[in-house]
């Protein structure tokens, strides 16, 4: 509620940095997600001001702020080689993941599919693809480069909250608010659960 985001030493517990964020609408309602790039050298945050900030992790700079269409933005995910960030939109009206290129700066696709908020994003190891879980049930896996539905996982009977890739990218574990914990190869001709 303080509005700042701390990087600490993890060894001593010493705050390193902090920056202020002055965002957000609401005191209560200050930053919502937090990733750090894969090269260590940014962090982005989110707040529910529609806006992206990406920060430079050695000194809390502010490198850049995107702007978004959602009014929040419940998660984040940088692709592996740190050039590009995933947005999951949260706001119903909207439902997509966009997809920007933080070096131009530029937002390169929109993925949209699913019916209600999405909570959660992930990469696979490879880069290839992305992984959402959102309020209407399903956990979608879309192809990067094209923003086309590679696969559709309909296990859950309530909403997904969570999405996990296995080291080698054939599986994903997904969490839903029906108490179940689930794996699943979405590559496979027929997608099969692991309960």
């Amino acid at each position: 509620m303080d509005q700042t985001i701390h990087i600490w030493d993890a060894t001593t517990g010493k705050t390193v940095l902090y920056y202020p964020t002055r965002c957000g609408w609401l005191p209560s309602f200050s930053v919502l997600a937090l990733v750090w790039s894969p090269d260590g050298t940014r962090i982005a945050s989110t707040c529910s001001d529609k806006n992206v900030r990406i920060w430079d992790a050695r000194n809390g700079e502010n490198l850049a702020i995107y702007t978004t269409p959602a009014d929040w933005i419940p998660d984040l995910a940088w692709s592996p080689d740190s050039r590009l960030l995933a947005v999951a939109n949260g706001a119903k009206a909207d439902n997509s993941i966009q997809i920007w290129d933080t070096v131009t700066g530029r937002v390169i696709l929109t993925y949209s599919g699913h019916t209600d908020s999405i909570q959660n994003i992930a990469w696979s190891p490879n880069g290839a693809y992305l992984a959402s879980a959102s309020n209407d049930n399903t956990v979608r896996v879309w192809n990067v480069t094209t923003g086309d539905t590679r696969s559709v996982y309909r296990g859950h009977a309530h909403w997904t909250t969570a999405v996990a890739w296995s080291p080698d990218g054939t599986r994903i574990a997904s969490a839903s608010n029906d108490k179940t914990v689930q794996i699943w190869q979405p590559f496979a001709s027929t997608v099969e659960s692991f309960v």
